[in-house]
């Protein structure tokens, strides 16, 4: 019910000094360009027994694969990074990754360099709302918090090696956002 309230307040936002600014960022291929010292290091971060992290990791790295092809098995291929799409794990790995972006957004978000949304006025600030690989990050339609979280995407992508699909990524402004913006 929140990601819907959300997702309709830029519709219904047409009046007001401040416009806001949504950003759908999708991911290209998320669970692919995974480094595993990521994953590994955000867990330890969120405080996570080195004994569970290292279980959980010797599970991510260990895998490999063969292939069939015209009835000859190739393989052994060993990957070096990523993680498995389809694995039940997966998921679950990938939350440390997108959490890694969310610690630089909640930290800038406290110095008061950007401002999520508040659909009313008693409700609390919202600045993101993440599904899987695709996530929508709201926020001042200011050029200032623009270029505050392309700095934080930024030091994300080289953390992580994760990589924004400009392509498949929209924004999204209220109906009273000044066209200067």
């Amino acid at each position: 019910m929140i990601s819907f309230e959300v997702m309709l307040y830029p519709k219904r936002k047409t009046q007001g000094k401040v416009g806001y600014a949504t950003l759908k960022m999708d991911m290209s291929k998320a669970y692919d360009r995974v480094e595993w010292g990521f994953p590994q290091a955000m867990m330890v971060k969120m405080g996570f027994c080195m004994e569970w992290v290292n279980k959980v990791m010797n599970m991510v790295t260990t895998v490999t694969y063969q292939f069939i092809h015209g009835g000859k098995s190739f393989g052994n291929i060993s990957p070096r990074r990523g993680l498995r799409q389809g694995d039940l794990i997966s998921p679950y790995l990938f939350l440390p990754v997108t959490e890694g972006f969310l610690a630089l957004l909640k930290k800038i978000s406290f110095q008061g360099r950007i401002h999520g949304v508040k659909i009313c006025t008693k409700a609390p600030s919202i600045l993101q709302l993440f599904f899987t690989n695709d996530a929508l990050y709201l926020f001042k339609a200011a050029t200032k918090e623009a270029m505050t979280i392309r700095q934080c995407l930024e030091i994300y992508q080289a953390a992580s090696s994760q990589q924004v699909d400009f392509q498949m990524s929209n924004i999204f402004f209220t109906g009273n956002t000044n066209a200067s913006v």
